[in-house]
């Protein structure tokens, strides 16, 4: 043809160089005119592969390049050779009325955006224009969160943290959090926490429940050194559950697994000295304190154990803790 194809008009070879001697990358020229025109359209591959391998067998073009781009209106694929006395070229047409194809397509695009998205993604959108938190609640229930997580539902990371466990694109969540039209004022935390702890039978989470109802994680690790259930009972009574439904909560927290003893299992559990020391700061011990019973040197493993057991920890799991970090 021997007119210009513009560089603003190039969909492939632009950036990376295809060689015409060997070329084989069809599946990534494709990819591309696709991602222009749309997959319903029919450019004539055929006859430029056709072409192609009959440049390859001209030594004017021995060391032409190939790329795909517009010629005159044309989805063209050019093989080009740059010559002091003139570049050598060699057109074939993919597709005629390219700009009305490519228009076309991204028209359908814009169009169905919505369409194309999932019932999850059209939620999530919804998610982020909600003005109340009732009907943030019902878009939530729709997607999977249940009474127990909603009732949870206290701060930004306990916002984020639900929000991907339903899988809302990760792109929308931050805007979601932002709102905070999804975060429980008092009131509606307490109904939703007596609902929660009525219907939960699993001793985990209802250990959760009822410290964020009020009873202290004390009182619940007094469970394990004989401190009667009737007396967790008594006090969940205080805070509002029902007695019935207080004395059955306080039989599955008997044989729950107390704060000191989820405790004792996440360190004893622990893998690496960064994982301990993470562990240790969420306990409450300073980061830098320890930081150097990891990494320092000069400290015995009584000060370490004494100081592990002074934040609740077993003797024993505090040892085993102490004996890790040091060298």
């Amino acid at each position: 043809m021997g007119k210009a194809m513009h560089k603003d008009t190039v969909i492939f070879g632009g950036d990376k160089t295809y060689k015409l001697s060997g070329f084989s990358s069809w599946a990534d020229a494709k990819k591309a005119v696709i991602e222009q025109i749309g997959p319903r359209q029919t450019p004539m591959w055929s006859q430029a592969e056709s072409a192609l391998k009959t440049w390859q067998k001209e030594a004017a073009l021995e060391d032409a390049y190939v790329k795909i781009g517009v010629v005159d209106g044309a989805l063209v694929l050019r093989a080009k050779s740059k010559r002091f006395l003139g570049d050598e070229e060699r057109d074939a047409v993919l597709l005629k009325g390219y700009k009305i194809a490519a228009e076309a397509w991204a028209k359908e695009q814009q169009e169905g955006t919505t369409q194309h998205r999932s019932g999850r993604e059209i939620i999530a959108l919804e998610l982020k224009d909600v003005k109340k938190r009732e009907d943030g609640y019902k878009l939530l229930k729709s997607l999977g969160v249940n009474d127990t997580q909603l009732a949870l539902l206290l701060d930004d990371a306990a916002v984020t943290k639900v929000l991907k466990a339903v899988r809302v694109p990760e792109e929308d969540i931050p805007g979601i959090v932002r709102s905070k039209v999804l975060i429980n004022d008092p009131q509606v935390t307490l109904n939703a926490l007596l609902a929660a702890i009525d219907k939960t039978d699993d001793g985990k989470m209802l250990s959760k429940l009822v410290q964020k109802l009020g009873i202290s994680a004390a009182l619940l690790n007094g469970l394990a050194h004989g401190v009667s259930n009737e007396v967790v009972a008594k006090e969940l009574v205080k805070l509002g559950v029902k007695a019935r439904r207080a004395e059955e909560v306080s039989m599955i927290l008997l044989d729950a697994e107390t704060p000191d003893e989820k405790t004792n299992r996440k360190l004893r559990d622990a893998a690496g000295v960064d994982d301990i020391i993470k562990r240790l700061v969420k306990l409450g011990i300073p980061q830098a304190t320890a930081h150097d019973w990891g990494y320092g040197s000069g400290y015995s493993e009584d000060v370490i154990v004494d100081a592990v057991v002074a934040k609740g920890v077993d003797r024993s799991v505090a040892r085993k803790i102490a004996q890790k970090l040091l060298p």
